[in-house]
């Protein structure tokens, strides 16, 4: 079992760097789809939260926003 933790900083840029493309990209008729997956207890909902939250303070009325947790198997968000 392998365990990596990234910098803060290049969390950010990451996060940063998902908006800037998705802004860039995003128009009515083609939709802006971005898919986290990976092992259990990797970051996936900390991470997502965190790239909505900050979403948030880029979009406007143009975009819509819409998240879905397709996690069927963990009994705890049920």
């Amino acid at each position: 079992d392998q365990t990596a933790v990234i910098p803060r900083e290049e969390f950010i840029s990451i996060t940063e760097k998902i908006i800037k493309r998705w802004l860039n990209e995003a128009n009515e008729d083609i939709p802006f789809v971005l898919l986290i997956c990976g092992e259990k207890d990797t970051g996936k909902s900390t991470f997502t939260r965190y790239l909505i939250n900050r979403a948030f303070d880029h979009i406007n009325s143009t975009f819509g926003l819409t998240y879905f947790d397709c996690d069927i198997g963990d009994v705890s968000k049920q």
